[in-house]
């Protein structure tokens, strides 16, 4: 089957590094992947997750991806390398502050290997029953601003954090 086909990172840019969509400061490693899928001309996103991911259904989760070292290694760190991707582009940013430093750099170590249980695992979510929200949110003004300014939306991290019911900059309530 074509979606089981092993990923070879050296083929995503050969020596064309610019294919990558640049990436907003704020903007969420799902949404960024999205852009990348729609800009790649991959008909199939399964496609698309094995270049970023190294596996077929990896970049399919918007909260907590792991396999962050192949992205890092597939894309030259275009993002930055794997921790901060971890930090600033995904749910992990907004957990930090409850976990001491050891319990969050576990974390970060799933989210960076190929195990996605064990990301829900170190946060204590498989035990608990806790499903994380699938529900993107969006700030209509946000959206509107950036269709005027880049000509598409995207998905912001801070807007996606659980406990976030307002837009930071526009003080109006989330999609």
């Amino acid at each position: 089957m074509m979606n089981e086909m092993p990923a070879h990172q050296d083929n995503l840019l050969g020596s064309d590094s610019w294919v990558l969509p640049g990436a907003q400061s704020d903007q969420t490693l799902y949404s960024w992947s999205s852009i990348y899928h729609k800009a790649s001309g991959n008909i199939d996103a399964g496609t698309t997750s094995r270049q970023l991911f190294g596996q077929s259904d990896a970049a399919f989760s918007p909260d907590l991806p792991s396999r962050l070292d192949f992205l890092q290694a597939a894309t030259r760190a275009h993002l930055g390398d794997a921790e901060t991707v971890a930090s600033t582009r995904t749910l992990a940013g907004f957990y930090r502050p409850f976990f001491p430093e050891e319990k969050y750099q576990k974390l970060i170590t799933a989210m960076r290997g190929d195990r996605p249980g064990a990301i829900k695992a170190e946060l204590g979510l498989s035990r608990s029953r806790i499903i994380s929200s699938q529900t993107f949110k969006v700030c209509p003004e946000c959206m509107e601003e950036e269709f005027k300014r880049l000509g598409y939306a995207y998905w912001h991290t801070e807007h996606q954090w659980p406990s976030c019911a307002l837009c930071g900059l526009h003080h109006v309530l989330l999609w």
